[in-house]
């Protein structure tokens, strides 16, 4: 069948990939089971002003146009998925940085104020400076896991991202920060309480 192919980054080990597979999420889903907490998948992405265009019908030899704004500019977005179909957000007025990830934590052990949380996100540096270890070190009822370098395809999260802007962004109107500030946590709300939807990036995953 004719298909879009899934990025593989030539960087990836994949010794690592089938352990992270085989040995270690199991080991980190049976930590999650005896401390009875709840596990979530993190990562950010940036959400651009220039959207995701598409595919869409046309007649045949005519040039089919969006209309979008050509003003530049984004905005960073943080998210946490669980397996369970819960949606945490955050779109932070500042860059992506050691600081914006903590108040995130934060943000996560406030919505589960008894559980112990599980985080499984990516080596990026800042989620792994000196601050961010200060800070789990500091907190009881979290634990951070990371995964395999050069492995975005195995977190949930990412498909979000994909499905936000290539579904919900997809040609946005949007012509300032602020409207793309405002439809971008719209459409997450929306995504929030869609369960199904949330539980199906879990699927897609093991495919």
């Amino acid at each position: 069948s004719y298909q879009k192919p899934q990025r593989r980054y030539i960087e990836v080990n994949k010794r690592d990939d089938k352990k992270w597979q085989a040995e270690d999420l199991p080991r980190i889903l049976k930590f999650v089971d005896g401390k009875r907490g709840v596990l979530y998948y993190q990562d950010e992405a940036s959400i651009s002003m220039q959207p995701f265009v598409g595919k869409t019908w046309g007649v045949k030899g005519a040039r089919t146009t969006v209309a979008t704004t050509s003003k530049r500019g984004s905005i960073p977005a943080i998210s946490a998925i669980s397996p369970t179909g819960h949606l945490l957000f955050s779109l932070p007025k500042e860059k992506v940085n050691s600081e914006t990830i903590i108040n995130f934590l934060k943000q996560i052990l406030s919505h589960h104020k008894t559980r112990h949380v599980v985080v499984i996100m990516d080596s990026a540096s800042h989620h792994t400076s000196k601050k961010i270890k200060s800070f789990i070190a500091g907190q009881d009822r979290l634990t951070i896991f990371h995964l395999p370098a050069y492995c975005p395809f195995l977190n949930p999260d990412e498909f979000v991202w994909r499905h936000l802007k290539h579904s919900k962004l997809k040609a946005h109107k949007a012509d300032n920060l602020i409207a793309l500030r405002k439809i971008t946590t719209n459409f997450l709300r929306s995504m929030s309480r869609d369960k199904k939807l949330l539980k199906s990036f879990f699927y897609a995953i093991k495919g």
